[in-house]
């Protein structure tokens, strides 16, 4: 039996929504994440953090549940592209330290959700080619779960 061999150019646009794949409008399914609870936290004062957090979660919050923001109408989150930030985390294990051997996706933080939502899975309405956020920094101090990001921007 053949193994056909994958080539480069076969994951080469694996980030970029195929035409008329969505645009929707409908974000229920977003509802029941980690990143939405987390942005509902921040908003709602239950997480403490610094005013741009909280001003990030509250441009969230309007992108899925005010269909008369700006951000509802400029923006949309690809639930396509979601899955497939899923999908990459959930075959990723930890190498070594207290969760050697175990699923990342288990054991991945709320913050760290709303990043790789943000910067996987926001596009522009009028150019679902082109996302939102195409740069992403992390101002994290020390020991607190910044190799994880390193890990995905290299995906």
């Amino acid at each position: 039996m053949a193994i056909a061999k994958r080539g480069r150019n076969e994951f080469k646009d694996w980030w970029k929504p195929k035409p008329g794949e969505e645009n929707t409008t409908d974000y229920e399914w977003f509802r029941s994440t980690k990143a939405y609870k987390y942005c509902k936290d921040v908003v709602e004062d239950r997480i403490r953090t610094n005013i741009y957090v909280k001003k990030q979660c509250i441009q969230i919050l309007e992108m899925i549940d005010n269909p008369n923001s700006r951000f509802f109408k400029e923006y949309y989150l690809s639930e396509t592209m979601i899955k497939r930030v899923v999908f990459i985390v959930r075959r990723m294990n930890f190498a070594t330290g207290e969760f050697a051997g175990q699923p990342c996706i288990n054991h991945i933080a709320g913050f760290q959700w709303v990043i790789l939502f943000m910067c996987y899975g926001v596009f522009r309405r009028d150019n679902p080619l082109k996302r939102r956020f195409e740069k992403a920094a992390m101002l994290i101090s020390r020991k607190n779960a910044k190799r994880f990001g390193a890990l995905i921007r290299n995906y």
